[in-house]
C-alpha cells in the first residue's frame, strides 16, 4: 500500500499527510545522527566510519531548505563531517562534529 493511500485512510485519525512526511523524515535524520554519533565514539574499522558518516552527512544536507535554526545545524553538520571525513580527522574535528550533530538532534527533537 502506498504512502499516499495510507495518509488518505489515516488522515481523519492521525495527522496531515505533510506532517507524516516531516516526522518520517525526522526519524531518518535523528537515526542518522545517532549513528554518526556512535560511529565517532567508537574504534571501528575506518570504512565503516566513513560510510556512518556520510549517511549522516548526506540526511541532514539533502533535508536543508530555507532558513531556522535547525537548517542551521543540518548545514553545521554537513560541513564538520565534511571536515572530518575528507582531511586529517584531529580531536578538534570529531569534537566539532560531535557538537554540531547533537544540536542537530537538539533542533529536530524540538522541530
Amino acid at each position: 500500500m502506498s504512502a499516499q493511500i495510507m495518509c488518505e485512510i489515516l488522515e481523519p485519525y492521525l495527522c496531515s499527510c505533510a506532517e507524516v512526511d516531516r516526522m518520517v523524515i525526522a526519524y531518518e535524520e535523528l537515526k542518522a545522527a545517532k549513528a554518526a554519533i556512535d560511529a565517532l565514539l567508537t574504534t571501528t574499522r575506518k570504512a565503516e566510519v566513513l560510510a556512518t558518516l556520510g549517511k549522516a552527512r548526506h540526511a541532514a544536507v539533502l533535508n536543508l531548505s530555507s532558513g531556522g535554526t535547525l537548517n542551521e545545524a543540518r548545514a553545521n553538520v554537513g560541513i564538520a563531517l565534511s571536515s572530518v571525513m575528507h582531511s586529517r580527522p584531529t580531536q578538534e574535528k570529531i569534537d566539532k562534529a560531535k557538537a554540531a550533530i547533537n544540536d542537530w538532534i537538539r533542533e529536530l527533537a524540538a522541530g
